[in-house]
């Protein structure tokens, strides 16, 4: 560079620092504000549409006879129709149940008792198979029953047998069923229907990507607000729970560590989204995952679950989520 090119930019240099400083310190605060720290709006739509679902039902065994000889398989059964209200009750869901309805009479003269077993595979070794329930049948009866009433066990315990069973088998989609009796002759207990029922669920997942600032260099400067926003509308004739969970997409979720919405929603009533946010820590939770999202480049996994008594019918209109926030942008030129 000659002499005179650098005596120019010298004077150019010294000619903008006399300009700004003559401008005063106001300029100089307005210029940053309007170049260097830009306001950031997102928004990331979850769902929209109907959740209508009815109870989930398996049948494990109908029009057998039980035998008192050997445990008896009578039926292979798989899991899939049940993974909703699966997922729900592993997220910590308490009023989404499993439970036993059935029919089943004693033909013989004595009183017989039977069991019921869950297994992995037709052969099962002993430490395999899984009692679920048993109960006492009266000579002569016909014993009906829903909400696994009139077991050995109460209704708590047979989920919880259930439920032990699948966790030690997490990647058996399939389970076999087996019958066994006591107490009477070979075939004198008759199962009209055994049926394994869960609560009415209905479960959406989805990732909510990384927020990307924008094509330039640009850093998060701060996260204005977070927020949500939708409607929630019950058409259906029982209460339904809209749970919503965000979590990362290496964490196990559950509904005390990651719950951002849980609202109960009435017959006919309809709820805005935001009025359902859990206190206090509901945004914050979810503040803190936007953070990771727009920072960090990290994927949030998002999981919504409705669950009701009696079929869910909620009509979820425009659920989303809203993010304002401030972002530096460093290579602006003054």
């Amino acid at each position: 560079m000659t002499n005179a090119s650098k005596i120019k930019n010298s004077m150019l240099a010294a000619l903008l620092v006399l300009v700004i400083a003559g401008a005063g310190c106001d300029f100089i605060e307005d210029q940053i504000d309007n170049y260097t720290v830009k306001e950031f709006d997102y928004s990331s739509s979850f769902y929209s549409g109907d959740t209508g679902q009815g109870a989930a039902v398996l049948k494990l065994v109908e029009n057998t006879t039980i035998s008192s000889l050997n445990v008896q398989e009578v039926n292979r059964v798989a899991l899939s129709n049940m993974q909703d209200p699966l997922s729900a009750i592993f997220l910590g869901l308490e009023n989404v149940t499993l439970e036993l309805v059935g029919s089943i009479q004693n033909n013989s003269d004595n009183e017989g008792r039977a069991y019921i077993f869950f297994a992995p595979n037709e052969e099962p070794a002993e430490n395999e198979s899984q009692l679920i329930g048993s109960f006492a049948i009266g000579a002569g009866e016909k014993f009906a029953f829903s909400g696994s009433e009139g077991f050995d066990q109460t209704p708590e315990e047979v989920e919880e047998n259930i439920l032990n069973y699948i966790l030690n088998y997490p990647s058996r989609e399939v389970f076999h069923v087996f019958l066994y009796s006591e107490g009477v002759y070979t075939e004198s207990i008759a199962v009209n229907y055994l049926n394994l029922s869960a609560s009415p669920t209905f479960l959406r997942e989805k990732a909510l990507p990384p927020i990307a600032l924008g094509s330039k260099k640009q850093k998060l400067e701060d996260i204005v607000s977070v927020g949500v926003s939708g409607r929630f509308t019950n058409e259906g004739s029982f209460p339904a729970r809209v749970v919503w969970m965000v979590g990362g997409s290496d964490e196990e979720l559950n509904i005390e560590d990651h719950v951002i919405i849980d609202a109960w929603v009435e017959p006919g009533d309809s709820i805005l989204a935001e009025s359902g946010l859990v206190a206090p820590q509901g945004l914050k939770t979810l503040k803190g995952y936007v953070k990771d999202m727009m920072e960090d480049a990290r994927s949030v996994e998002g999981k919504m679950i409705i669950t009701s008594d009696g079929g869910v019918q909620v009509n979820i209109e425009s659920f989303k989520v809203e993010v304002i926030a401030e972002v530096n942008v460093y290579d602006v030129n003054f």
